[in-house]
């Protein structure tokens, strides 16, 4: 009951000092609150935008973990505004919905790197030319924990998630055509490894790769 009371004054207060979503039907073992506050500057707008992420045990209701981080570029946007913009591949929640100019949502669940936990990424920068840029947490013993390879070099979320060879595969496409970045995960050594890098100008022949790398 408590959990719930609390989670009514968050939303009555962060309708008017920032956005505040409660996600329910992402996963099995949790829900994802997503706090973001706007840092706004002399003029009133909001250059700087802080994300907080609070996963609630779905068997106890009590708080797992809260993580928190700067955003680069959502200050301005609409991000974490529509609740319903989520979803999730372990669940099935949302997996219809049609994505556009490379966005999945403000928050996906998934398994990143193929060990059966639920990981999650979400978005953190909204570039002017592309589809968003996203961070990815990687769920341990003991938690989550932001992986700065993927999020540092897999900017944009995995096209295609390729459980049988472990590995994700990203499409970028700035107004000149698209290039395509494949990325493998070592279970053994637990690391990533960029094996793919490639372009395909006014997007020539880009049809029948996508249906080649889904086919392999």
């Amino acid at each position: 009951m408590k959990y719930f009371m609390f989670l009514i004054f968050v939303l009555l207060f962060f309708d008017a000092k920032g956005q505040c979503c409660l996600h329910t039907d992402l996963s099995r073992k949790f829900d994802y609150k997503v706090i973001r506050l706007d840092h706004k500057d002399a003029d009133g707008f909001a250059r700087e935008s802080k994300i907080i992420i609070e996963l609630y045990k779905k068997s106890d209701k009590k708080l797992f973990q809260k993580i928190q981080f700067k955003t680069e570029g959502i200050g301005l946007s609409n991000v974490f505004s529509k609740c319903s913009d989520d979803r999730s591949y372990i669940t099935g929640q949302n997996m219809k919905t049609e994505i556009l100019d490379g966005d999945y949502g403000d928050i996906v669940i998934a398994d990143f790197n193929f060990d059966g936990k639920e990981d999650f990424a979400i978005k953190y920068n909204i570039p002017a030319d592309v589809g968003p840029e996203y961070c990815y947490f990687i769920q341990g013993d003991k938690g989550f924990k932001k992986d700065e390879y993927l999020s540092n070099q897999m900017l944009w979320f995995p096209w295609l998630i390729n459980s049988k060879k472990h590995q994700l595969i990203s499409i970028v496409s700035p107004n000149w055509g698209t290039r395509i970045y494949k990325f493998q995960y070592n279970v053994f050594s637990k690391k990533w490894r960029k094996i793919g890098n490639r372009f395909f100008r006014h997007d020539e022949g880009l049809d029948e790769e996508l249906i080649r790398l889904k086919n392999i």
